[in-house]
């Protein structure tokens, strides 16, 4: 069997001022004189940010992928949703829901991609009961008739001999920089001595979105003279920081966004390539 990749993204947040946006996305709406009309809207500064980011994932991915098989996994909140309205950019599910859509297209698009796999995130940004997924959904298959593209609540895919477990909400990255990764680790403890307890295997790879920070924990567990080895990753946003993030963060003077890009082959992770940048967003000035 051929080596395989995967991208993983999560948290892109259609729809929010810092959100993940195309700049070549297309908005319908109405003139003063309620006339039909399209436009492509302006981003802001952190918007065009995180899309030159993502484009230069885009062209890592291929080239380290140099035609081999890509698989797409997205850890859930393709929009923004509506509950939370400071910095939309737009309160029609519409509007959302065709950022999301053209946000994936670039991806979706590859030649080399083969299976794409979304999950449900938070209900408060889909819309609160899981629309965004189903909307999208109907336009993928229209879209991409070729290509696996789904929506799950909890993923569990094989790929390339490599099973995946996939949720958006997970465990909490740490409240202090030196408990960093403290819960993961037992949260994937859990999961893996739950499975053991009722005799099947491990997942090798559990991903996880939602707290916009990224960890990466691996842990062996022996039971019956058999070692099993599984790794747990949290994937950063592909969001810039709202007015509601800065308040759920406790003020974070950091933020994360990026791909992960990992290399599987019969079974095996041989490699996880972490295209992130993180940020300090303080004010900085010297008076």
């Amino acid at each position: 069997m051929p080596k395989s990749y995967l991208a993983i993204e999560t948290d892109t947040h259609a729809g929010h001022r810092h959100g993940l946006c195309d700049p070549a996305v297309v908005i319908e709406d109405e003139d003063e004189l309620g006339q039909p009309y399209s436009f492509t809207p302006e981003l802001s500064a952190t918007q065009k940010y995180l899309w030159e980011l993502r484009e230069a994932n885009i062209v890592a991915l291929v080239d380290k992928s140099n035609g081999e098989r890509i698989d797409y996994l997205h850890a859930g909140d393709q929009t923004q949703g509506t509950k939370y309205i400071s910095q939309l950019m737009s309160t029609a599910v519409g509007a959302q829901i065709a950022i999301a859509f053209a946000n994936a297209a670039p991806i979706l698009n590859l030649n080399d991609l083969i299976c794409a796999r979304f999950v449900h995130g938070t209900a408060s940004h889909e819309f609160f009961d899981g629309s965004t997924g189903g909307l999208l959904q109907k336009m993928y298959d229209l879209a991409y008739p070729d290509k696996n593209i789904k929506h799950t609540w909890h993923s569990l895919i094989e790929i390339n001999g490599v099973t995946i477990d996939m949720a958006h909400h997970g465990p909490f990255p740490g409240s202090r920089s030196w408990l960093k990764g403290n819960v993961a680790r037992y949260y994937l403890r859990d999961k893996m001595y739950a499975d053991l307890l009722a005799h099947k295997e491990p997942a090798k790879l559990y991903i996880r979105g939602h707290y916009h920070e990224e960890v990466w924990e691996t842990l062996r567990m022996k039971t019956n003279g058999e070692w099993h080895e599984s790794t747990l990753i949290v994937v950063p946003s592909m969001c810039g920081m709202g007015v509601y993030a800065r308040q759920a963060t406790r003020s974070s003077h950091k933020i994360s966004n990026g791909m992960v890009i990992v290399k599987l082959d019969e079974g095996r992770i041989l490699d996880m390539d972490w295209k992130i940048k993180t940020l300090d967003i303080r004010t900085k000035e010297v008076l």
